[in-house]
């Protein structure tokens, strides 16, 4: 007994550290993070977002922001999109549908590659409330000029068809070999 408690301390201390250094992610994270994109609404109205984005003013995906579909799928002035970080801190914050995030804190600092949290609230075109999340990762350019993805697979806003919210293109970021 005299060792367990020493013991169960220093694991509850690994535990804790190793979330906070290795995953800024929380261990329950807020959102679905394993769709590919998200899709709101019914067929024929709705809302997607990509899920990954390179906000480093080279004029490819430099900005994260909704596809708006079809106008009529959301109620005017219930749009609601928040960027969140692991730790609740809100890094973007709009009501307007064609506003995008450019990778910075509302303090206007750079925000550090890694995986965000986006939030959408709306009410669609029947008054319905949609109130849902996904994943955003935000990837930097490196000293090659491309970048470094692990193995799940990105969806980037310039592979996305506005019409239709599929992702048909092929992305112009360069992928890291």
């Amino acid at each position: 007994m005299k060792y367990l408690l020493p013991a169960l301390l220093a694991l509850t201390i690994w535990s804790a550290c190793k979330d906070k250094n290795d995953d800024p992610a929380p261990s329950n994270p807020p959102c679905n993070c394993k769709e590919d994109y998200l899709y709101l609404g019914t067929v024929n109205h709705f809302v997607s977002v990509p899920t990954a984005f390179t906000p480093d003013g080279d004029g490819i995906n430099d900005l994260f922001r909704a596809f708006r579909v079809d106008s009529a799928a959301i109620q005017p002035g219930s749009f609601l999109m928040t960027v969140t970080s692991g730790n609740d801190a809100i890094l973007f914050q709009t009501n307007d549908p064609n506003n995008a995030w450019d990778g910075m804190t509302l303090g206007g600092m750079v925000v550090d590659p890694g995986k965000y949290y986006v939030s959408l609230r709306y009410n669609d075109y029947n008054g319905q409330l949609v109130d849902t999340c996904n994943c955003i990762s935000l990837f930097r350019v490196n000293s090659q000029g491309c970048i470094n993805t692990d193995s799940a697979t990105y969806y980037f806003e310039d592979q996305m068809d506005w019409n239709t919210g599929q992702a048909v293109y092929t992305t112009h970021q360069q992928i890291c070999p």
